[in-house]
């Protein structure tokens, strides 16, 4: 932990539930926004200022809310604060995880519907008994008829990365504590942003394995046994040929429909069939370029010093106010 010598941020504390909100004046925050997942808030102060800023007790379970000009907006839940030699840390989730340590319904007959209308049915069910403070925003209600029988599960760790996994979906909770539940987050950027090495990009990685590609897939549904189990099979011949034989197998235990499973090995094989180049990209905030896109973006790269013009689909942002940098992450998207 940093020992601090100014303050360079203002977070918003409050209460569970969003009362009795209170500015505190922190340092060396950094931040941190995720696709279909928790992201990360890290930030210290003396001890005495959170005292003396009437900040609510406990602080962990607390609400916290931070604004940066160019990278927007966070909010999550403090989960946990460590105190040294006077120096409070603090340490905070995203939103999505209102989610966690909630269950699904402990006794329910087998469904089949829709992923999305699962997930309204899941949140609801889940809502009943203490409210989750979470409001459910857009829903993909189209799609493949997905079969499941929850037994308790917990919402973040398994219902919903299920649901999502299923039908390639993907979800988040905003920082105003909208859930959503859709086809793809964000946009193709890429006729407005670029991402240019040096201007922008001040460090990056670009990398390219093998072992992502699958050019033969098996799709393998829910049965009784496998031996009942619907499967289909599908192979790219042009990647066959140009990388070798590389087989996998896809389970989709949800999945019955064999028209459905089709579907979803042949979109599976379309993503797996070239090497998907990694992208980890560190960028200074030149020209605002913080605010030109979000996660599930796409955008448009140029890494002079790896010959490379290139899209980036951004599944990661993770701000260093320290540094002065944010480093995105994702995988190549084809143009």
């Amino acid at each position: 932990m940093s020992r601090i010598a100014g303050t360079d941020a203002v977070i918003m504390i409050s209460e569970r539930g969003g009362a009795g909100g209170v500015a505190v004046a922190v340092a060396d925050v950094r931040a941190s926004w995720e696709d279909s997942r928790a992201g990360s808030l890290t930030c210290a102060l003396p001890a005495r200022d959170l005292i003396r800023a009437g900040a609510p007790v406990p602080f962990v379970s607390s609400w916290v809310n931070y604004t940066h000009p160019s990278a927007g907006r966070w909010g999550g839940v403090i989960t946990a604060t460590d105190t040294t030699d006077g120096v409070t840390e603090i340490v905070a989730e995203s939103y999505h995880v209102l989610l966690r340590g909630r269950l699904s319904a402990r006794r329910q007959r087998t469904a089949m519907a829709s992923a999305g209308a699962l997930f309204i049915r899941a949140l609801s069910d889940a809502g009943r008994a203490d409210p989750l403070w979470v409001t459910i925003g857009d829903v993909d209600e189209d799609g493949p008829l997905v079969r499941v029988e929850w037994r308790g599960a917990d919402l973040y760790e398994s219902v919903i990365p299920g649901l999502a996994g299923e039908v390639g979906y993907a979800w988040d909770v905003t920082a105003d504590r909208v859930a959503r539940f859709v086809a793809r987050l964000g946009e193709d950027r890429r006729p407005w942003v670029l991402l240019a090495e040096p201007r922008h990009i001040v460090n990056s990685r670009y990398a390219v394995d093998l072992w992502s590609v699958r050019n033969s897939i098996v799709g393998v549904g829910g049965g009784s046994t496998y031996d009942r189990a619907t499967y289909f099979q599908a192979e790219d011949v042009a990647s066959v040929r140009t990388y070798g034989r590389i087989e996998g197998e896809r389970q989709y235990p949800t999945l019955s429909d064999k028209t459905t499973i089709e579907t979803r090995v042949r979109r599976d094989l379309l993503q797996t069939s070239a090497p998907t180049p990694a992208m980890e990209l560190t960028l200074v905030d030149t020209d605002h370029c913080f605010a030109w896109f979000r996660e599930g973006d796409t955008v448009s790269v140029e890494l002079g010093s790896a010959g490379v013009r290139d899209s980036l689909r951004v599944t990661s942002r993770a701000l260093d106010t320290v540094a002065g940098t944010l480093t995105i992450s994702g995988s190549a998207e084809a143009v």
